[in-house]
């Protein structure tokens, strides 16, 4: 029993680090976590930790966008990727992988549709591919969660008909 309650200890441990690695990162990357103007929060661009410790975000936020920016908290810079999404879009999430890609699922496009096709971006090629795995179900403002045993669970937001 005792070796349970260790190891339960070392796992809450472990996950506080990370909790306190990203509030580092999302502290540093200015705009890009919600902030609180005269108690109103703004929108927020979709953004991930890489594998290597840099920050990712892509998409827009109040604005439709393609743009993704990488961001290193160590040096303090942010660049803007070659490489863009092929659809803009905002309302959308991004999810690291357990291969250290990122899944861009949903949102809103240009055109005010939900955007129907999920990217992938490889940090390692550094490029953006189009996603036709999965049978997904176009939707934006949701919450997608890769879960501890593989699936990514995806709740909440709107799709074409409403409120899901």
């Amino acid at each position: 029993m005792a070796h349970k309650t260790k190891l339960q200890l070392t796992f809450l441990f472990v996950i506080a680090l990370m909790m306190s690695a990203l509030a580092s990162v999302l502290m540093f990357s200015a705009g890009v976590a919600q902030s609180a103007v005269n108690g109103t929060a703004k929108p927020s661009v979709p953004s991930v930790v890489l594998s290597d410790g840099r920050l990712l975000s892509v998409g827009g936020a109040g604005a439709v966008s393609a743009e993704a920016r990488i961001s290193d908290a160590a040096s303090g810079n942010a660049v803007l990727l070659k490489d863009s999404l092929h659809y803009a879009r905002r309302g959308h999430t991004a999810t690291v992988l357990p291969t250290g890609q990122v899944l861009i699922l949903g949102g809103v496009g240009a055109d005010g549709n939900l955007v129907r096709y999920a990217e992938i971006y490889d940090p390692v090629q550094q490029q953006f591919q189009i996603f036709l795995g999965g049978n997904l179900t176009p939707r934006a403002a949701h919450s997608a969660t890769l879960l501890t045993d593989g699936p990514l669970l995806v709740v909440g937001g709107r799709d074409a008909r409403g409120s899901v």
